[in-house]
């Protein structure tokens, strides 16, 4: 069970670090388009949302 808190909690991470560097260092021409924007915003919710639920279930 600890494994899928620390894969929750890294993947998370690793979205939100991503779309920020894509955002703040990729020039407009090359960054990702509206649809991939929103994904993007999904997933990293998800793994947010999941992330709690799972240190939740784990330290209660």
């Amino acid at each position: 069970m600890i494994g899928a808190v620390i894969n929750a909690l890294c993947m998370f991470v690793h979205i939100g670090l991503v779309n920020w560097l894509n955002y703040k260092e990729l020039p407009p021409e090359i960054q990702p388009h509206l649809a991939r924007r929103i994904l993007i915003i999904i997933a990293f919710s998800f793994f947010g949302l999941f992330s709690f639920y799972s240190l939740w279930n784990t330290f209660n």
